[in-house]
């Protein structure tokens, strides 16, 4: 298969009716069909189709012959509803369609699947299917549509789109998303799966997934975290993978709570009997996990659909890929995502008797319904029925994808009907039930009357329609019989001796049947020989050709070499022993189950012992059959076997072969089924006296109470079925005017009626005030005409029907209204207004002022709704708005007032150039600010002279006068800004005795400068020049200048640092030059007025004296003032008076000192 079909698969799989109709074109009583069809096989083979009514005549049929590998989709056939139809499609080839070849028929432009081929290749000359059109309950039939999606660009980028095509329905319609958004397509959205919900204008709804791929994958070692995409091998969707390749990945999820799965839509890794590509596929995130699948040789199954198990903590699938020497197209695929599974159920619901044993009694068509329950709904994912699929199966060769079904089994029998109901993620519920058709049943038909609308005492006959057999009696019903027939058939079936395959290469083995069952002179017609059928065990397929020979030398093949290393039976590989495995029953019938064998291929399961086994069941044969046209039945037959390769080897334990030589006659009715009508009866529950007679043939009923009457005939048959068929009139009751009415102010109303017959009618008007005037439009035939009026007051409308005669009144009373002028604010310091006026008519009106005031007034535009009301001057003026038609008036007074500014006083500003102005101002016309005075020489800055709030600032202490003037008004205020000097107070010691620090304390209102030094006999350092508290420390003592400049001046101050005496306590007067004098420091007339020294010794003699010790330079050197000589060495007590001239107080020094020589 070449990359062709890779392709289309890829562009089919994406919108299987990207070609269905946007419209029907049957009429009513018929539904539209839609056949889509594709094969693959090449080859001198055509295909064609046709659709056959139940008495063999074709409806319609294919326009041409159909080529390979091309997606077909029919014209719409028109088919009447409610009837069996039967699909043939031919192969005049006879050598099958090809793998993934499908056919399907659909009602709704094929959006609404009937049949199809269940994934199973047609083969042979042809197939056929039964097909039942339902009848169309609702204008919600065909309603449905179709999604087509882009791909976005990565697995986030929101640039992927959607466009719907809607079917049928009523537009317009309303789309809303998944997401939220609500057009027709959906644009610039990121890789998702997305659901559309659509609905018709009447009200019909349709819902549809379509998922949104991010960029394709393609096969490689690199490893990828994505829930969404195409899945290729490395060639892509249009080149091969190339020889050599070994290539392990692991595709992950990108949400750690799902786990990967994938869905192939095409597959063909090519390969041969001996050596193949290889594809493993692990359930896990490395190659040690455990195989999901795995492909070794030519002619094992594809993978469908694989998905990481509930066991897998990854979530990952690794696939392993080794292309070994091959080329070919590879695969196509799509990644997915999924929750686990939510468990939920279904239900089949019938509308026919499910009995005791759980088997549904047929006895009509059945209307069947999908009943789901989500216990689990929104544990991981949310499920709907919206979101859900349903696949019917009914059990005759009939499918149906809708969630509610109509269907009728044709044939008596046993079905088995199945339901499978698929949720979004992907995970499916199950129901199934036996459908028991064993009785042939009725069929009915009612046309409803042509006028159903009648009025009371109406006399109405509904007729019988001719039935369906053409018989030309009339009735509302048919029995159906059912003949049963059996075969007139000369059956011989015979079997052949077992026989050993051994391995051999291009041996023949031979079996032989002896027919003698049948008449010496029966001879095969080309339908005669049914099958022939092989109990057979081998180990390997690929080795045989198999062939069965008749008495007159025709042949015809079986099979040939085709399935590689597929078993036949329940093989015993690997043995020489020539002891038989299990044999498996394989047939090659006329009516097979399957195709042929090469077509069949991916028909396999596992064998007990080991590889994979055909499944047993009835095969195509290779050949025809009818090949054995002419030859005689009785006879010997050949079944021939080829091995052609020296490998396994086998066992034909048993086989026979089947033929039917029919005579004349080909059937003999047996028995009859008919239906038998027990019961009749017509019933109407609105009003059951109306009904007045009924036959088979015709009911006449005569209504008189008004309202819907709905009239049911049911009818009962002797195999306990019920069938309902109705027809409904709508009685007319007396035509219903509007309730009476007011009309406010307003010349114009409009009337309206109810209940009117189909017939129409009329309106009147019956009376109203004197001299008064009323037009109809657009005239009285109307059922909701206009009236205007000329006047106020009562009037009376009358409307008659036609078709009834009946009658009713009502009145409008057209009153006055007065408008509504809502209050309006007060303006200040404008001479415009804005008025308003609310209008409850709609009339309109005219806006007037009271002559109240002596100024000048204007309104801008007097008749409209809102508008200007401008003054001269201010005060109160009074205007009136008054109502067109009813002269309803409303009086409101419009105020225009003045106000005054108020400046708030910041008060006096101390050390400070700067200040905050703010003015009250009530109006919103502004204003502005002006500098009325201000000391000479001086200068001012502002910030605005426009807001209410600015800074001021001038470059001088003294009063400003400022003022603020409202615009409009033209009012001001006026405020006196005083700027004041404030000296510095200063806060110190003047005096610091024995101590070389203090602190400074400056208490200044503002402008604040720094503390300075003028003059210091030391090193003087503060903390902090700007502060007002600071630190002050000198390194000697004496008398330091300090100065404080704040609020625009200077201050300067003087510390004295100073500290008491220190008198020494030994001196040694011996004239080495070294502490020979009793010296006192700092004792100078500087800080001293006088100083008074007396020494004594240890017996209180006076033997020193100076009244100015120290002062006059002098000092005691050890000698006696009194006797003038040198004292002796020894302990001598001394007092010291000086006088403090800080602190002006006498200080006194005692103590002893050591004289030493």
């Amino acid at each position: 298969m070449n990359k062709i079909f890779k392709l289309l698969s890829s562009i089919f799989l994406l919108s299987l009716n990207l070609g269905a109709q946007n419209s029907s074109s049957c009429q009513d009583s018929e539904v539209g069909v839609i056949v889509s069809l594709l094969y693959t096989q090449f080859g001198p083979n055509e295909v064609s189709w046709d659709i056959q009514d139940d008495e063999g005549v074709i409806l319609a049929q294919s326009p041409f012959a159909y080529a390979a590998n091309f997606l077909y989709e029919s014209d719409e056939v028109c088919l009447p509803e409610g009837e069996l139809y039967l699909f043939n499609a031919y192969d005049t080839g006879g050598n099958g369609w090809g793998s993934n070849s499908f056919y399907e028929v659909g009602t709704c432009g094929g959006n609404s699947l009937l049949i199809n081929n269940n994934g199973n290749s047609p083969s042979g000359d042809g197939v056929s299917q039964d097909f039942y059109i339902p009848v169309v309950a609702d204008n919600c039939f065909c309603f449905s549509l179709s999604l087509e999606s882009v791909n976005a660009s990565s697995a986030i980028a929101p640039d992927g789109s959607v466009v719907a095509t809607t079917y049928a329905g009523t537009p317009p319609f309303t789309f809303e998303w998944s997401n939220g958004v609500t057009t027709q397509n959906l644009n610039n959205a990121p890789p998702g799966v997305y659901v559309l919900s659509v609905t018709d204008y009447l009200g019909c709804e349709a819902s549809q997934m379509v998922e949104i791929q991010g960029p394709n994958i393609y096969m490689s070692p690199v490893d990828v975290n994505v829930c969404t995409g195409y899945f290729y091998d490395s060639g892509g969707a249009s080149n091969n993978f190339s020889s050599g390749e070994n290539f392990e990945m692991t595709i992950c999820s990108d949400d750690t709570d799902l786990s990967s799965a994938l869905e192939f839509f095409s597959f063909d890794l090519s390969g041969s009997f001996f050596s193949s590509p290889q594809m493993i596929i692990y359930d896990g995130n490395s190659s040690f996990a455990p195989v999901l699948y795995s492909y070794n040789s030519f002619g094992d199954p594809p993978p469908i659909s694989i998905s990481a198990t509930d066991a897998n903590q990854s979530g990952c699938l690794t696939v392993v890929f080794s292309s070994n020497n091959f080329e070919s197209t590879g695969w196509f695929a799509e990644i997915n995502c999924q929750y686990p599974c939510q468990e939920f159920t279904v239900e089949i619901e019938s509308s026919d008797l499910i009995n005791a044993q759980g088997e549904i009694e047929a006895c009509s068509n059945i209307d069947l319904n999908a009943l789901t329950s989500f216990p689990n709904n929104e544990s991981n994912y949310n499920q709907s029925d919206n979101t859900t699929s349903f696949e019917w199966d009914f059990g005759d060769g009939q499918v149906s994808n809708l969630q509610s079904a109509s269907h009728l089994y044709a044939e008596e029998g046993d079905y088995e009907l199945s339901l499978i109901a698929t949720d979004i993620n992907g995970c499916s519920a199950q129901a199934s039930i036996s459908v028991i058709n064993d009785a042939p049943g009725l069929t009915t038909t009612l046309f409803s009357p042509e006028d159903s609308e009648v009025c009371p005492e109406t006399f109405v006959q509904v007729n019988a329609p001719s039935p369906n057999s053409g018989s030309g009696e009339t009735s509302f019903f048919e029995t159906i019989t059912w003949v049963i027939v059996e075969d007139a058939l000369n059956v011989g079936e015979d079997f052949g001796d077992p026989i050993y395959l051994p391995d051999g290469s291009g041996v023949s083995y031979e079996t032989f049947v002896n027919v003698t069952a049948f008449e010496p002179t029966a001879i095969l017609d080309d339908d005669d020989f049914v099958e022939v059928c092989a109990e057979i065990e081998h180990s390997y397929l690929g080795d045989l050709d198999m062939s069965l020979t008749s008495p007159n030398g025709t042949t015809v093949s079986l099979f040939t070499q085709v399935g590689g290393a597929t078993w036949l039976g329940n093989a015993l590989d690997q043995d020489a022993t020539q002891t038989p495995g299990e044999c498996w029953s394989y047939c090659w019938s006329i009516e097979p189950e399957f195709g042929t064998f090469a077509n069949s291929l991916g028909n396999t399961i596992p064998a007990p012992l080991g590889g994979n086994s055909m499944i047993p069941g009835s095969y195509e044969p290779l050949g025809d059959f009818s090949d054995f046209e002419g030859s005689g039945a009785n006879g010997v037959w050949t079944l021939t076997i080829t091995d052609n390769l020296s490998i396994d080897n086998g066992f034909i334990c048993s086989w026979g072969l089947t033929m039917n030589v029919v005579g004349e006659e080909e059937e003999v009715v047996v028995d009859s089924l008919v239906s038998e009508v027990i019961s009749y009866n017509w019933y109407c529950a609105e009003e059951p006296s109306s009904i007045v007679g009924y036959d088979s043939t015709m009911i006449s009923v005569q209504p008189s109470l008004p309202g819907i009457h709905t009239y049911i005939m049911t009818i009962a048959d002797n195999f306990g079925c019920e069938y309902t068929e109705e027809f409904v009139l709508d009685v007319y009751t007396t035509p219903q005017t509007a309730p009476n009415a007011v009309s406010e102010c307003i010349d114009t109303y409009g009337l309206s009626v109810t209940d009117v017959s189909s017939g129409g009618g009329y309106w009147e008007w019956i009376n109203g005030p004197l001299g008064a005037e009323v037009s109809f439009d657009p005239d009285t035939n109307s059922l909701t005409p206009n009236i205007t009026v000329s006047e106020l007051g009562y009037y009376s409308f009358q409307f008659t029907d036609y078709y009834c005669g009946f009658s009713d009144q009502m009145i409008v009373d057209f009153q006055s209204i007065n408008p509504i002028i809502p209050p309006t604010a007060d303006v200040t310091c404008f001479l415009d207004n804005s008025i308003s006026v609310i209008d409850p008519t709609g009339n309109g009106g005219l806006w007037t002022i009271l002559p109240t005031s002596t100024f000048q007034a204007e309104i801008l535009d007097p008749s409209a709704i809102q508008t200007t009301l401008s003054v001269s001057n201010y005060g109160s003026y009074d205007v009136v708005f008054t109502l067109d038609f009813c002269y309803g008036t409303d009086t409101m007074a419009i105020n225009f007032l003045t106000v005054d500014p108020d400046i708030l006083n910041p008060g006096i500003q101390k050390c400070d150039w700067e200040v905050d102005l703010e003015v009250d101002n009530p109006s919103s016309t502004g204003g502005i600010w002006n500098l009325i005075s201000q000391p000479n020489h001086t200068s001012a800055d502002f910030s605005s002279m426009v807001n209410e709030s600015i800074s001021m600032e001038v470059d001088d202490f003294g009063y400003y006068q400022m003022q603020y003037t409202i615009e409009g008004c033209e009012t001001s205020d006026t405020l006196m800004v005083q700027f004041n000097q404030v000296v510095p107070a200063l806060l110190y010691d003047d005096l610091l005795r024995c101590s070389l620090q203090t602190e400074l304390s400056v208490v200044n209102i503002g402008m604040g400068e720094e503390w300075s030094i003028i003059e210091a006999p030391g090193q003087a350092i503060m903390s902090n020049p700007l502060a007002s508290d600071i630190d002050l420390s000198v390194s000697e003592y004496g008398d330091y200048t300090f100065a404080y400049t704040g609020c625009d001046t200077t201050l300067e101050f003087n510390i004295l640092f100073m500290c008491e005496l220190d008198v020494p306590n030994v001196f040694s007067p011996n004239g080495d030059g070294v502490n020979d004098v009793f010296f006192v420091e700092n004792l100078t007339d500087e800080y001293y007025s006088y100083s008074n020294l007396s020494v004594y010794n240890r017996w209180g003699d006076e033997v020193y004296r100076d009244g100015h010790y120290g002062l006059n330079g002098t000092w005691w050197d050890g000698q006696n003032t009194h006797q003038n000589d040198p004292l002796l060495e020894g302990v001598y007590f001394y007092v010291l008076r000086v006088g403090n001239k800080v602190s002006e107080a006498r200080d006194e020094y005692r103590g002893t000192i050591h004289l030493m020589n």
